[in-house]
């Protein structure tokens, strides 16, 4: 499957008819960033915009979790979050979800990541963050 990152909703359309299978949506104007969680209007217009094109169908869409990108080269790792930052992706993902605007039979989810300060994978952090997207994919 071809998945393809997006950076705002105006890019939806001609990822699908580039061949994209899935679609990463992430904020508008984040590339430079690794990416940063939407908006849900982002999302909204992002769905908006299959509807005149008469595509074959609204495909998958993961949601980035990403409350920021790198932290300054002065100190910090990337992927390493606080307690606050946990927050909120917790709180963006429950937003997302209150939406009605995502679908488990479509194949939709969201797109995360969390480390511990040693680099390693935090297993608490991960599982927290699949428990609150409540079935969807990750």
């Amino acid at each position: 499957m071809l998945e393809i990152p997006i950076f705002g909703p105006d890019d939806g359309a001609a990822a699908v008819v580039a061949g994209a299978q899935r679609l990463e949506l992430n904020r508008a104007g984040s590339y430079a960033l690794g990416g940063l969680t939407p908006t849900l209007p982002e999302l909204i217009a992002l769905l908006s915009s299959f509807r005149p094109l008469a595509l074959p169908g609204t495909p998958p869409i993961r949601i980035m979790i990403r409350p920021r990108g790198a932290p300054p080269p002065d100190g910090g790792h990337d992927f390493v979050y606080t307690r606050a930052e946990l927050a909120t992706m917790h709180a963006s993902i429950a937003g997302f979800l209150a939406s009605g605007l995502l679908h488990g039979a479509r194949g939709d989810g969201f797109v995360f990541g969390v480390l511990s300060p040693s680099m390693e994978i935090d297993v608490p952090a991960c599982k927290g963050l699949v428990e609150a997207a409540g079935g969807l994919d990750q």
